[in-house]
C-alpha cells in the first residue's frame, strides 16, 4: 500500500511537471499569437518554425528568460509597427489598408494599441502613409517594412523598433483557424460599394454606374459572430453612410476586431486545443512578414503576456487632422493633414495617450 501510495505521488509530480511545461507552451503561443492579432489586422503574429522539441525548448527559453541584451527598448518601451496589406490577387496589393502601432511599456506592465489613418499625407514623399510599404519594396526587397516604420516613427514622435506586415488572406485565415470571433459592433452600418475582389476594372456590360464592381454588406448593432471573410470586410468597408464612412470609423471598427481576436485567444478553447494552436502557428508561420528573429519574438511575447491585464486601445484624434479634397498640391486626392502643418500637437497627443508625458 506504501508502495502504491508513493508511486502515486510520483506519478502526480510528474503530472504537474508536465502539465506546467505545457502551459508554459502554451502561453509561449499565446504571446506568439497576441502579439500579431492585436497588432492587426490582430494582437501579434509571429511564426515558431520547426515545432519539434528541442526548437521549442529553445523558444521558450526566450519567454520564460527573455534576452534583454537582444530586445531594442527605447526609454522603457518596444514598439512595433503592423501593417495590413492586400496582397495577391486584390487590386493594390502592397498598398496597407491598415496600420496600427502596438507599444509595450516594460517597466508598467502596460500595452497600448492605436490605429494610424491611412490617408495622412507624408508631403516630403509627396504620397500618403498607405503607400509607404509599396515604394519600399520598388526601391529594394525589404524595403517596405523598412521605410513604413522609418516615417511612421518620424511623424509619430516615437521610436518604432519592429515591424510586420499580414495580407488579407492570411488575416481571413487565421481567424477561420480561431472559429471565427465575437464582435461587439458598436455602431451599425450599410455600405453599397464595397469592392468585390477582381471585379476592378470590369466593365460591366456597358453599365455606367459599374454596379457590377460592388456588393451591398450591412451590420447591425450588437454582437456578431463573424468569420474571417465577414471580420474582414466589417474592418476594410470605406463607404458606408453616415459618420461610419470615414478613416476614423474604419479604425474604431478595427480596434472591435483586435478585441475580439484578443478575447478569443484568452479563451480555453483555444488554449486547451493544442490542433487549433498548431494550425493558427501554421497559418501565422505562411501569412506574416516581419523584421525579428524567433528568439527577439519570443522575448517580446513575454512581455506582453505580463500586460495581459492592461491592454490599452485608443484612435487618433480627428479634431488634429484638416480633410482635403480635390488640391492639386496633394495630387487631387482625399487626404488627411495636421491642423496648421502642427505636427507636435499631434505628436503630443499620441505621447498622452501612451502616457508617455502627463497632460490634462
Amino acid at each position: 500500500m506504501r508502495n502504491a501510495i508513493i508511486s502515486r505521488a510520483t506519478f502526480m509530480r510528474v503530472k504537474r511537471k508536465i502539465i506546467s511545461r505545457v502551459w508554459v507552451v502554451r502561453t509561449l503561443m499565446l504571446g506568439v499569437v497576441v502579439l500579431v492579432v492585436s497588432i492587426v489586422a490582430v494582437l501579434s503574429f509571429f511564426a515558431l518554425r520547426n515545432t519539434r522539441f528541442g526548437n521549442s525548448i529553445k523558444i521558450a527559453q526566450g519567454f520564460i528568460k527573455p534576452n534583454y541584451e537582444n530586445i531594442k527598448i527605447i526609454d522603457g518601451r518596444i514598439n512595433i509597427l503592423v501593417l495590413g496589406k492586400a496582397g495577391e490577387g486584390y487590386d493594390a496589393p502592397d498598398l496597407t489598408d491598415s496600420l496600427t502601432v502596438l507599444s509595450i511599456d516594460v517597466d508598467k506592465k502596460k500595452t497600448y494599441l492605436f490605429s494610424v489613418p491611412r490617408d495622412i499625407w507624408i508631403e516630403n514623399l509627396k504620397t500618403k502613409i498607405n503607400s509607404l510599404y509599396y515604394y519600399g519594396n520598388k526601391k529594394t526587397e525589404g524595403g517596405g517594412l523598412v521605410l513604413a516604420k522609418n516615417v511612421v516613427s518620424e511623424i509619430m514622435g516615437i521610436p518604432i523598433q519592429y515591424s510586420l506586415a499580414i495580407d488579407f488572406d492570411g488575416f481571413k485565415k487565421i481567424i477561420d483557424v480561431l472559429g471565427g470571433v465575437d464582435v461587439q459592433v458598436k455602431n451599425g452600418f450599410t455600405d453599397e460599394k464595397f469592392p468585390i475582389p477582381g471585379k476592378e476594372n470590369d466593365e460591366c456590360g456597358g453599365d455606367t454606374t459599374f454596379s457590377c464592381r460592388y456588393e451591398k454588406i450591412a451590420f447591425e448593432k450588437g454582437i456578431i459572430h463573424m468569420n474571417g471573410e465577414t471580420a474582414l470586410k466589417y474592418s476594410r468597408s470605406r463607404h458606408a453612410e453616415g459618420d461610419e464612412g470615414d478613416d476614423f470609423a474604419r479604425s474604431a471598427r478595427q480596434q472591435e476586431i483586435f478585441a475580439a481576436i484578443k478575447e478569443k485567444l484568452l479563451s480555453k478553447e483555444i488554449l486547451l486545443n493544442p490542433k487549433k494552436i498548431k494550425n493558427l502557428l501554421g497559418v501565422v508561420n505562411t501569412a506574416v512578414e516581419r523584421d525579428f528573429d524567433d528568439s527577439t519574438a519570443a522575448s517580446i511575447s513575454r512581455y506582453i503576456y505580463e500586460s495581459r491585464r492592461s491592454i490599452n486601445q485608443f484612435g487618433l484624434d480627428e479634431s488634429l487632422f484638416d480633410i482635403v479634397t480635390g488640391n492639386p498640391k496633394y495630387e487631387n486626392l482625399y487626404v488627411l493633414v495636421p491642423k496648421d502643418d502642427n505636427w507636435t500637437a499631434f505628436q503630443e497627443n499620441i505621447k498622452c495617450k501612451l502616457e508617455i508625458m502627463v497632460c490634462n
